[in-house]
């Protein structure tokens, strides 16, 4: 073996590295109060303000006061020209108005569209969440407190907005409100006060919105384009007008959910612009790479639809007992997408043109990211997707259409399938590298170094690509005195590169291959919102530079998302089928492993120390060369040990637990801890320790 692996040669997973952090506090009411005196101020402006009053903001200013904003209750927001403003006291005493519909009125709710978008996120404050008289506004919406708005009788066909405030029962006929009447929401600092209006004054404020857009390049959205105009006219909104929407719409604006622009303004193409922007942007890709990926996951939307709408009107006697489309259901799915005349849907680049972009990687990478999901749909999408389009591409992307087809079977576990699907790409363009890396991984799952690293040489991999490292670490030497095509020494009258040279590492040695090929399948699995959660925790109440880069790299974290957070279970369902036997068993066996707390019963500085489980009362003598230099006993860690081939190691490294908190530690393991919640645990007990870094 050529490399140490990085679970069984680290030392304390106790800590990200840490600075003092300044108490965020004691800043916010003085932001509140200069913003209230002064009106809207620039972020250097606010920060020297501040500074004048003592506030410590740290080395980095601008990110410690951003931090401010982010954690408290104030609602701050940035102007379109940059500057912060305290929303409460900008919009203080202004009414907006809106006309109640029929399922307003009868059911007590406001739909918030663009009348009153401009006041809608006061709520995340507490003081507007309610009424004048105290009562507490509820938010709704067709997809989410689903109990709230049935009990109230709302149907979902009766919200036209995806936010929706329910005030108190009986509040519009309270007030003499009814369908088709006016009613005004004024700001005041006791909440909302939400009144009848039976008549309306004349206002410049549209005409000062329709002004500031300008020529019809972009749009503005309803609320920052209003916080602006309240800005610069000190009277604007004094009094009820009419409703925005219907003040936008006489000047000629167009409206389109939360934003406005100038009369003839293109929303399509604009988002479309935006969006190959970004694609751009996050991919590194020219503007007709970016193009041609747009049109794809367009065409790609559109079968989802018509996938979705198969799925949704499917029998039960359709799905399989794993809650998977069987093959009649998936075929009604093609045939239906497929009848779909997909050119309508294609307004930048033909179909055909847009196909030929997909030879190169970086293009398949892209649209395999923007279209990629947590979910089966997904892959029965995409299936039906390359499968379709593999028909229209040109011979040169037709392995991409391939590599797509085979990256969808592997999302859902259908390993053959995918392995058919990449070997079939393999046949058309041999050379073809995204291919050559999926069959590598496959190798490497099998424990075949050699034939992976021969893929990753062929595709053009990088030395220090993570695949290419992980596999050169595990690959058996070579025997130093024997040529490969000399006699094998272990005399059985074969070569020796058709006998030993292939031999198998010992079990012990790959259990860490085992643990990264997990490691490798976490990070290109579906479990990338979890780890973000898990990285974040443990930065919480740390004060470093690309804290959550460090922490997204920390061994605990990913540990605690392979079991805790079920991504290593997850790996074995979808690739188990891969490993070798033995290595297989040794996973099954690691599955029933908990992570405990220890007590440090003896140490063998630079070999091995011994444990003591608090929760189980077992011992074991773990092998941990480099961490039991770091280690005395009588010390309390938390660690998962489990077998590697038949001696003890420990994987995601120690992380220490102070003797005051150890009960509560070993209960809360004790109750299937949640993994964020766990390292949010551990790392406040490491910060407090004082531990250093982990070594990688």
């Amino acid at each position: 073996m050529t490399g140490a692996p990085s679970w069984l040669s680290s030392g304390h997973a106790g800590s990200v590295a840490t600075m003092s952090a300044t108490p965020l506090e004691p800043a916010e009411p003085v932001i509140r109060r200069h913003l209230a005196a002064h009106g809207p101020m620039t972020t250097d402006a606010l920060i020297d303000a501040l500074v004048a009053e003592g506030v410590d903001l740290g080395a980095c200013p601008e990110d410690r006061l951003l931090e401010v904003l982010d954690e408290g209750t104030d609602v701050v927001v940035a102007l379109t020209d940059g500057r912060l403003a305290w929303l409460p006291g900008l919009l203080e005493g202004r009414v907006f108005t809106h006309r109640l519909s029929g399922a307003e009125a009868a059911h007590d709710f406001l739909g918030i569209g663009p009348d009153l978008m401009p006041v809608t996120i006061l709520t995340e404050s507490e003081i507007h969440r309610r009424l004048v008289d105290g009562s507490q506004i509820g938010e709704v919406g067709p997809w989410s407190d689903v109990a709230l708005w049935e009990a109230r009788g709302l149907d979902v066909a009766d919200m036209e907005h995806d936010q929706n405030w329910l005030l108190p029962p009986g509040h519009f006929e309270g007030v003499g409100a009814q369908a088709g009447d006016l009613i005004g929401v004024r700001v005041t600092d006791a909440g909302f006060d939400i009144i009848a209006v039976d008549a309306v004054k004349k206002s410049t404020a549209a005409a000062a919105i329709a002004a500031r857009l300008g020529p019809p390049d972009h749009p503005e959205t309803v609320a920052e384009a209003v916080w602006m105009v309240c800005d610069k006219h000190i009277d604007a909104f004094r009094e009820p007008v009419a409703p925005l929407g219907e003040l936008l719409t006489a000047l000629g604006l167009v409206l389109e959910g939360e934003w406005v622009a100038p009369a003839g303004f293109d929303f399509d193409i604009w988002r479309a612009s935006t969006r190959i922007g970004d694609l751009m942007t996050h991919h590194d890709l020219d503007l007709d790479e970016a193009t041609a990926v747009l049109t794809a996951l367009r065409l790609h939307e559109r079968i989802s639809d018509v996938v979705d709408t198969v799925f949704d009107t499917s029998e039960e006697s359709d799905w399989g007992d794993d809650n998977a489309p069987l093959p009649q259901l998936m075929q009604r799915a093609h045939q239906a997408a497929t009848s779909t005349d997909f050119e309508a849907d294609t307004r930048f680049m033909d179909t055909r043109d847009a196909l030929d972009f997909f030879d190169e990687p970086i293009v398949a990478e892209a649209f395999l990211s923007e279209a990629s999901s947590g979910d089966g749909f997904f892959a029965t999408t995409l299936v039906v997707f390359a499968q379709f389009f593999e028909k229209l591409a040109p011979r040169a992307a037709r392995p991409a259409m391939l590599w797509l087809q085979g990256r969808a079977h592997e999302h859902v576990g259908e390993i053959e399938l995918a392995e058919q699907a990449f070997r079939a790409a393999e046949a058309l363009d041999p050379a073809w590298p995204l291919t050559l890396m999926s069959l590598a991984r496959l190798a490497s799952d099998r424990g075949d170094a050699e034939r992976g690293l021969s893929l990753l040489r062929r595709a053009g991999t990088l030395p220090d690509a993570p695949l290419m490292k992980m596999l050169e670490a595990f690959q058996p030497a070579p025997h130093p005195d024997l040529a490969r095509n000399a006699p094998c020494w272990c005399g059985s009258g074969r070569k020796y590169k058709q006998c030993h040279l292939r031999e198998q590492l010992s079990l012990a040695e790959r259990a860490a291959w085992l643990y990264e090929k997990a490691v490798t399948d976490l990070l290109a699995g579906p479990f990338s919102s979890l780890l973000l959660d898990v990285a974040s925790a443990r930065t919480e109440d740390r004060e470093v530079q690309d804290a959550l880069g460090t922490a997204l790299d920390d061994q605990l974290v990913r540990d605690v998302v392979l079991f805790e957070g079920g991504a290593f279970a997850h790996f074995l369902d979808r690739r188990g089928s891969l490993l070798p036997k033995d290595e297989l068993q040794l996973a099954e066996q690691w599955l029933l492993v908990e992570r405990s707390v220890h007590d440090v019963v003896g140490v063998q500085p630079g070999v091995s120390m011994t444990l003591r489980d608090l929760r189980t009362g077992d011992v074991n003598e773990v092998h941990a060369a480099a961490v039991s230099t770091g280690v005395q006993p009588g010390e309390l860690y938390c660690a998962r040990v489990v077998p590697a081939g038949g001696t003890m190691h420990i994987v995601g490294g120690l992380a220490p637990v102070s003797p005051d908190e150890r009960d509560d530690l070993v209960a809360l393991l004790d109750n299937l801890a949640d993994p964020v919640e766990l390292v949010a645990v551990l790392s406040r007990q490491s910060l407090r320790s004082g531990e250093p870094p982990a070594p990688r």
